[in-house]
């Protein structure tokens, strides 16, 4: 599977192009497509792939983030010790029952 990901062309230099994810500036290869500055392309392992629109764009970075935000909160999850649901994965099945009789 590829995941190529949204960013904005903030300069042309020769056959490459410097493109701008989120702050962060990086060279990618522009052999594929020509874009120009201000273009959204989409980038995989250095490549630019293709120019999407800007609603394009932003859909995918609001999927990448939401991505993120799932995988932190499962990481958070473990770390504290719970499982999807929540409970405490060190609580015995006799603990959950009785807490669930008393409710």
């Amino acid at each position: 599977m590829c995941v190529a990901y949204p960013g904005i062309v903030e300069k042309i230099e020769g056959r490459s192009a410097l493109v701008n994810f989120s702050g962060n500036i990086v060279r990618a290869a522009s052999g594929f497509v020509a874009p120009q500055v201000g273009d959204r392309v989409l980038v995989h392992a250095g490549y630019i792939m293709q120019k999407v629109s800007k609603s394009e764009a932003e859909e995918l970075q609001e999927l990448f983030d939401e991505l993120e935000q799932t995988v932190a909160d499962k990481d958070r999850m473990k770390t504290n010790g719970s499982d999807d649901s929540g409970r405490r994965s060190d609580e015995s099945e006799q603990e959950r029952t009785t807490a669930n009789e008393d409710e």
